[in-house]
């Protein structure tokens, strides 16, 4: 009765783990795939928390929100900054980007 019980319980946490390294896995292939489109100046494709335009009298600051992580993009008038950060990360303003 014991050996079927522990059995049982060693099944669960062996799918438990599988599952949990299966969800690390498809959260590390976004996180990597929209790094390499933000490196390409490309938006993000995983990004399902939406996006965010800022307009300011310099130009826009465009965010998009995914899961762990945000992309920022800030357009000037005559240039282009792509930031890939933390989510508690603040954006910077358009005025304290050095062109």
């Amino acid at each position: 009765m014991e050996n079927e019980e522990k059995k049982k319980k060693s099944i669960l946490s062996i799918i438990i783990g599988i599952i949990l390294v299966a969800m690390f896995a498809a959260w590390a292939f976004m996180l990597l795939s929209d790094y390499n489109n933000v490196k390409q100046s490309i938006e993000p494709k995983y990004c399902f928390f939406g996006k965010k335009e800022e307009k300011e009298s310099l130009g826009k600051i465009t965010t998009y929100m995914c899961l762990g992580y945000k992309v920022v993009f800030y357009q000037k008038e005559d240039s282009t900054l792509t930031e890939f950060n933390p989510l508690w990360e603040k954006n910077k303003k358009l005025e304290d980007i050095n062109r």
